[in-house]
């Protein structure tokens, strides 16, 4: 199968979202102040589902369990990624998530999140903010090359 897998993604209602999620990225999305799209998850808390093609109407969950081929044969339980897009009215304040193991004990068993941010916001700031030059992901860990020169190329 070559063809993309659509889905469905998943809005999360925040006492600090926004309506952004519609005004500037065009998702239709439900009343209220929406904090969060979950665009790709697999996550019990909001299982994607497939939109269009031979697996529309299965969530990516079952797809990750019933056709690993497509992902390659990856490793693992759970589906390893979860991305979002935030839209958030006013600043947020600084998080800092647990280790592999707290997480395991503590979260339910959730991931950790680790990897790159990136903040888009409204005309007041720049359009996308990554890490700067030196920065660390949310284990410690320098950015490889290739995310440090996209923080560069954002400024």
């Amino acid at each position: 199968m070559s063809d993309l897998i659509k889905l469905t993604p998943i809005f999360h209602e925040k006492i600090w979202g926004g309506r952004q999620l519609e005004t500037v990225f065009g998702y239709d999305i439900p009343e209220g102040p929406i904090g969060e799209c979950w665009a790709i998850s697999a996550h019990p808390n909001g299982d994607c589902q497939i939109a269009e093609g031979p697996y529309a109407g299965h969530t990516l969950s079952w797809l990750w369990a019933e056709h690993r081929e497509l992902f390659g044969n990856c490793e693992g339980k759970e589906f390893p990624l979860l991305i979002k897009i935030l839209d958030a009215k006013d600043d947020l304040s600084i998080q800092i998530h647990p280790n592999d193991e707290y997480a395991a004990e503590h979260e339910n068993g959730s991931l950790v999140r680790a990897g790159l941010r990136a903040r888009c916001h409204d005309h007041r700031r720049p359009a996308c903010q990554g890490p700067r030059r030196g920065r660390t992901d949310d284990r410690g860990r320098p950015l490889g090359r290739d995310a440090q020169r996209a923080a560069d190329s954002q400024g």
